[in-house]
């Protein structure tokens, strides 16, 4: 292949430039599309079940994250009340903490979808796969690991409420 020519990867194509390869680049062309899963079909009923497990879930962690963050939020007032009180220099600013967000509208949207469709069964992509049976949604880690000190706020005042 000359320089400046182009050629077919697939689905992409791309004038070449000496020397670079492009992973991107390479898609093979399958003629027996089995090889390739692009899609599953599933139960609806299935998938009702698993979402809604899933969000009911999230929902339980949302509400442990939320009320970490308000124990978390409370702490820091009395800190700066008492700068307040003391005549000392305080700012009214909580970089670090930041509103748990809920993603319940997610799980439920899919839902309320499969609700309407008068199918017993729907395709899915391997993307909609990782969402809605592996729990692996784009924001998901992301949004465990800003959560986790609130969650350890939480179970660390319901454990000391125990003892």
């Amino acid at each position: 292949m000359k320089q400046g020519e182009i050629y077919n990867t697939g689905k992409m194509y791309r004038d070449t430039k000496p020397g670079l390869v492009y992973a991107s680049d390479y898609q093979p062309n399958f003629t027996n599309k089995s090889i390739i899963m692009n899609t599953v079909s599933v139960k609806k009923a299935e998938l009702v079940k698993v979402l809604t497990t899933n969000r009911d879930i999230h929902k339980k962690e949302h509400e442990e994250a939320l009320q970490g963050y308000l124990i978390l939020v409370t702490k820091a007032l009395k800190k700066k009340l008492k700068k307040v009180e003391a005549g000392k220099e305080f700012d009214l600013n909580f970089y670090n903490l930041v509103k748990p967000e809920n993603h319940e509208d997610d799980y439920q949207n899919v839902i309320d979808m499969l609700g309407v469709t008068g199918q017993e069964s729907v395709d899915i992509t391997m993307d909609d796969y990782q969402k809605y049976y592996k729990n692996n949604w784009s924001w998901h880690g992301h949004w465990h690991l800003s959560n986790k000190m609130y969650v350890d706020a939480y179970y660390a005042t319901v454990d000391t409420d125990l003892q």
